[in-house]
């Protein structure tokens, strides 16, 4: 980093760091993007970094995020359990631990853990399709799954 960029504030650094281990599995790197005091910094893959570039934006790669994570106590624990959930109108709906990394199953829940998580990694239009989605007059989310790169799926019935 050189010296001529503002400190980094400690907050960015703990949401950088909650964002690249949010998509482990993923080769990644910390990045600064703009410079001077309108400098912003975020995680990105080498792709996510081409097509910015792309459309113009300066960015500076910092730091690589090794895609390797190993926890072996969690992988034989993942290994035999499975989840299975039904809901009204759907069809069964089963799931591996070793696929997810958590499901929420109640409103209060998507409510006080995923939304302020996804509020702080995700980009503004995505965030609100979430919302958007989970919240449909259409149709019931009846839950919530949070996989390990950070994306989610909306669990809802088949009509």
């Amino acid at each position: 980093m050189t010296n001529d960029q503002p400190p980094v504030p400690a907050h960015v650094l703990r949401l950088l760091a909650e964002k690249a281990d949010g998509r482990r599995g993923v080769d990644q790197s910390i990045v600064r993007v703009g410079e001077g005091s309108n400098a912003e910094y975020d995680v990105l893959t080498a792709a996510e970094i081409d097509a910015r570039r792309a459309k113009g934006e300066k960015i500076e790669p910092l730091i690589a995020v090794a895609a390797t994570y190993q926890n072996t106590r969690r992988a034989e624990r993942e290994r035999e359990t499975v989840v299975t959930i039904k809901v009204p109108g759907a069809k069964l709906r089963t799931y591996n631990a070793s696929e997810v990394d958590a499901l929420f199953l109640t409103e209060a829940a998507v409510e006080k853990f995923v939304l302020p998580y996804y509020a702080r990694t995700l980009p503004r239009s995505e965030y609100d399709a979430l919302i958007k989605r989970y919240y449909s007059e259409d149709q019931i989310a009846w839950a919530l799954i949070h996989y390990p790169t950070s994306l989610y799926d909306v669990i809802e019935g088949d009509g």
